[in-house]
């Protein structure tokens, strides 16, 4: 959670290393950048009015804040073998391998590459969405899959 005064916002945290959750200076930009991932189709929502609520409160504080809403954005949840321009087994589609040769490479297309430089960017990643059928919307797990690749958000090595 981040806390500041009295409002608290929970928060997916992407560590820079060394990890220094916490470290936040108020006289410079450095562990004030905010990421906010906003996934709901309704504008008047209670959800927009939690991320509405966040992004003044941040902006008040000094964050520097991007918001990428994915259903204004029409971000594309469907991970296809278009997401890998520059195969390297094209004979057979694992998404993992291709993946990383697309972290390798840097070969992402545009929309994947926009949300990577955007995670890049950040301190802080926060995450805005319903909960529907017991679980996030299906344009934030297409975009979960497209964009947390490995060589990106993580790496098992080899």
């Amino acid at each position: 959670f981040i806390q500041k005064k009295k409002h608290i916002f929970p928060l997916f945290y992407f560590p820079k290393l060394p990890f220094q959750m916490g470290c936040v200076s108020s006289t410079s930009d450095a562990g004030k950048n905010v990421f906010i991932v906003y996934a709901h189709p309704e504008s008047k929502s209670f959800v927009a009015g939690m991320k509405d609520h966040a992004v003044n409160i941040l902006t008040e504080q000094g964050f520097n804040v991007q918001i990428s809403d994915l259903y204004k954005m029409k971000f594309n949840p469907i991970l296809s073998e278009k997401d890998f321009p520059h195969r390297q087994n094209k004979s057979y589609l694992s998404i993992p391998m291709e993946q990383r040769n697309n972290a390798t490479n840097n070969s992402y297309p545009s929309d994947i590459r926009d949300e990577i430089d955007k995670l890049n960017w950040a301190d802080y990643v926060l995450f805005f969405y319903p909960i529907w059928w017991g679980g996030q919307p299906a344009i934030l797990k297409g975009w979960m899959e497209r964009v947390f690749s490995p060589g990106v958000v993580y790496d098992f090595g080899g």
